[in-house]
């Protein structure tokens, strides 16, 4: 029996890590055989160095391509493993490193020396490598990184499947006539480009009451229990509450793309709001508060759907958006979908090719 040993990101359980490794869990046991291989999931009580009893190592999606994964990963290279990075990307800590890699020369020196070293190693060695985004790609190459055998795979959320939601979900509150107008928000303590989380909640709940009055319905989600008092405390500053839906329940990741599937647009803070919302087939207004956010954008040829959070000065910078949104409706989702299915594509690789 070979043990694969898919490794997330242990230090948060949050929706965004047990999305990817759903989708990792699907295509693991669509294309291999059960009776040869078996998977075990990082968590708090593996020893993550301990790796003598694993045949294949995988580096899952996340934003996990840093310095104390690299060495784990790394160490498997010094044990004979099969490794396999797979949709990694990274979440640098300034908007300024972006300016660096887009419009400069100079390497952005995020990583140290030793692990430069390693990546060029494991570009090397590994029998797959596939990163999240065009910008975590342009790190590694701008980081002296051999980039020759590494592919842009997208995120592992893209692999996500349609989960059916009862027909007692909120969302059917809304007739299918009713043009919805999906809205995640939550918290990132505060921690995102600007620093004005509260302010922007003031600016979306003007934009929300502009968006009713124009014939739309609001339909506020969370994918995080810490998230629902930010959702309660939007729901507040909305006027008209006959035309917005507040829905406080935790949903598993295809229940969400069942009840985006019913919207129009989503406007999103969470990263991974955004990629249900693409797999839904939606536009999505996708709110940049960080580096990885802007990576998903450039993945999917939309960066025209990105509103950087320290940019936004009034309701007219979503307003902006929708009328975009509007005019462009089709062809928003074509590109999607057509980088969609491609990521798909390269993201079976690794299990169509058996190289585990």
């Amino acid at each position: 029996m070979n043990k694969v040993f898919y490794i997330g990101d242990i230090e948060y359980k949050s929706l965004d890590n047990e999305l990817r490794f759903e989708c990792f869990k699907k295509v693991f046991y669509k294309y291999l055989d059960s009776s040869k291989y078996s998977l075990v999931y990082s968590n708090p009580d593996i020893n993550l160095y301990d790796i003598k009893d694993y045949h294949t190592i995988v580096l899952g999606g996340g934003s996990i391509l840093v310095d104390d994964y690299l060495d784990i990963i790394y160490n498997g290279i010094q044990s004979n493993k099969n490794i396999i990075i797979w949709g990694s990307g990274c979440d640098l800590p300034s908007k300024e490193f972006i300016n660096v890699l887009e419009n400069s020369n100079d390497p952005p020196y995020f990583y140290s020396y030793s692990s430069e070293e390693k990546l060029q190693e494991l570009s090397k060695y590994c029998g797959y490598i596939g990163v999240s985004g065009p910008l975590t790609y342009k790190l590694l190459n701008k980081s002296f990184i051999d980039t020759s055998n590494i592919l842009i795979s997208g995120d592992p959320g893209f692999l996500l499947s349609e989960k059916k939601i009862n027909k007692n979900n909120p969302i059917f509150n809304f007739s299918d006539r009713e043009k919805i107008i999906a809205v995640n928000w939550g918290t990132c303590t505060n921690e995102m480009y600007g620093q004005n989380e509260s302010h922007i909640e003031d600016i979306l709940s003007k934009t929300c009451n502009i968006l009713i009055d124009r014939g739309y319905k609001i339909y506020i989600y969370s994918i995080d229990k810490n998230d629902i008092s930010s959702c309660q405390s939007l729901y507040k500053k909305i006027n008209n509450k006959d035309s917005v839906i507040l829905d406080t329940n935790i949903y598993y990741s295809g229940e969400i793309l069942s009840i985006l599937k019913k919207s129009y647009i989503s406007i999103n803070l969470k990263l991974h709001a955004n990629i249900i919302s693409s797999v839904a087939n939606i536009p999505f207004i996708c709110l940049g508060y960080s580096f990885k956010c802007v990576d998903f954008v450039k993945s999917i040829g939309c960066e025209e759907l990105l509103l950087f959070t320290d940019e936004i000065s009034s309701h007219q910078d979503f307003i902006d958006q929708i009328n975009y949104i509007n005019n462009n409706y089709n062809s928003i989702i074509n590109i999607i979908n057509n980088k969609i299915e491609s990521y798909n594509f390269i993201l079976e690789m690794p299990f169509k090719n058996n190289l585990f």
